[in-house]
């Protein structure tokens, strides 16, 4: 920014941060700039001023999908001998299916040897915090429309029916 000359008010003279061959010019975003740099080292601004935007598009669906794709469950973990996971269970759930629920069950990926759709618990300090772990659902084919993916570690109650994985 370049103050004005011609004007004695102190009015700020925004010059343009890139400019196309046609002549359209883009302003600096300020604001915006200041927002993405308040998300830290996960904060990310594309460039306006390109031929194409496919480029930025694709590169911040890539970083919403990784994100998004970062389930970050809490303990306890219960562990059980003999298996490298804790003994949780985890279940597609019709999203307005009602609480407790059974869900179509998906096994430990330890316990099917990976051969279908399962998952895994890994630790992953960059995406999730203290006390959490990343829960990593590996599927064979995309979840069924309008679910949710349900997760607990939770034991079987005793006085209710079934309730995701659990048969009473």
């Amino acid at each position: 920014m370049v103050q004005e000359a011609a004007i004695p008010e102190p009015h700020p003279r925004v010059d343009p941060s890139c400019q196309l061959a046609t002549g359209e010019y883009a302003e600096p975003p300020v604001r915006i700039q200041q927002w993405v740099n308040a998300f830290g080292s996960r904060g990310m601004a594309q460039p306006i001023c390109a031929d194409s935007l496919a480029p930025a598009f694709q590169t911040i669906g890539q970083v919403i999908g990784e994100r998004a794709g970062a389930m970050c469950v809490s303990g306890p973990f219960p562990a059980t001998a003999g298996r490298s996971q804790p003994n949780c269970r985890v279940a597609d759930l019709e999203v307005k299916s009602l609480p407790g629920a059974a869900g179509q069950i998906i096994p430990n990926c330890g316990d099917n040897g990976g051969v279908d759709s399962c998952w895994t618990l890994v630790d992953d300090p960059v995406r999730c915090g203290n006390g959490t772990q990343q829960l990593v659902v590996n599927r064979v084919l995309p979840a069924p429309p309008s679910t949710d993916v349900g997760f607990t570690c939770d034991p079987c109650p005793s006085n209710v029916g079934e309730i995701l994985g659990c048969s009473i």
